[in-house]
């Protein structure tokens, strides 16, 4: 009986010593939830961006970093938020004891997103010579410098140099040159226009990938009056070929740079109107409407059997913050494809 009751008495202190652990394990997931919320009000975010603005005035570059707090800063905010488990925070500092993961298994996602893919063709081999070969243009970062300069310093501190802004070199040090400079500047626009001029006249291409990134490297002075000009008027000199121009947007054409959400209504709904606006004919009825909805589009090239897929690399770039809240399928990519 003495046995029966002292291990009854060890049952009771370990059954209330287990409970005991629930509840405070309970309470503090309660309590960072509520910490989450807190810091997700808008009282919290008016906070967070008014000292984002007040260390980014120290640099005298207000205007970008206004747009970049409403463009990155609050999906930031949000999506740190959203990858934040109150079970994971609670357990690392010792209250829980174990945090329960939930395993996601990727083959049955993948065989989901297929579901209405079309079935698998194998194709015959090509013959060894090709008859009626097609000649591509690939044509991707030129980064066009508005603020280039001639006579410029080639080396500086900023992050591009060659520009008005730029010191004078001193002594015998290079200078940039009119066309540009091999190392740390971006092009002037003359210069894509002496590339247009030379490949229209000696390579005479069939057809053209465009893959973006016109923008130069000077993202404190990007703005949304002046972002597109170099896409638009690059644009405007791939005309000039009268073959097909297939185009993608770079990374460098995300507003602040890496960031573009793919939304309707979304943060960059503005940006991905004004592409389509200086793109014109060059995507047609379907393929506009996929590029609204996920920056891609799938056509065959014209005159041939060959199919296009344009991707957008905003999918794969970890420093995009509107992915972070959704890492699976970001911007419907995986299904798309």
């Amino acid at each position: 009986m003495k046995k029966i009751l002292i291990l009854t008495l060890l049952s009771l202190s370990i059954y209330v010593a287990a409970s005991s652990e629930s509840i405070l394990c309970n309470t503090c997931i309660d309590t960072v939830q509520w910490f989450k919320s807190l810091l997700l009000s808008k009282n919290t975010q008016a906070l967070v961006k008014a000292a984002w603005m007040l260390i980014c005035s120290w640099d005298h570059v207000e205007k970008y970093y206004e747009d970049t707090a409403e463009n990155i800063i609050k999906p930031l905010y949000h999506a740190s938020f959203e990858v934040i488990n109150s079970e994971e925070i609670c357990t690392k500092i010792s209250i829980c004891t174990e945090f329960r993961y939930v395993e996601d298994s990727f083959k049955e996602f993948l065989n989901k997103s297929s579901l209405d893919s079309p079935p698998f063709i194998d194709y015959e081999k090509p013959a060894s010579e090709v008859v009626n070969p097609i000649k591509i243009l690939v044509v991707t970062d030129i980064h066009v410098d508005y603020g280039y300069q001639e006579g410029k310093a080639t080396v500086c501190s900023e992050n591009i140099c060659c520009r008005k802004t730029s010191p004078k070199p001193k002594g015998n040090a290079t200078k940039s040159g009119k066309f540009g400079f091999l190392g740390k500047c971006d092009i002037p626009f003359i210069t894509a226009q002496s590339f247009t001029e030379y490949t229209l006249k000696n390579a005479r291409p069939d057809v053209v990938l465009f893959l973006g990134d016109t923008p130069a490297h000077d993202m404190w002075e990007q703005t949304r009056t002046n972002f597109y000009r170099g896409l638009s008027e690059f644009v405007g000199l791939l005309r000039q070929f009268e073959v097909p121009v297939y185009p993608v947007l770079g990374n460098h054409e995300g507003y602040p740079l890496d960031n573009f959400e793919f939304k309707k209504n979304g943060a960059h709904q503005w940006a991905v109107d004004q592409t389509l606006e200086i793109w014109g004919d060059l995507l047609t009825g379907e393929m506009k409407t996929t590029f609204r909805q996920n920056g891609c589009y799938s056509t065959l090239m014209k005159g041939t059997n060959l199919r296009i897929l344009a991707l957008t690399s905003f999918a794969q770039l970890s420093d995009n913050v509107y992915l972070w809240a959704d890492q699976n399928n970001p911007a419907n990519v995986v299904c798309f494809f």
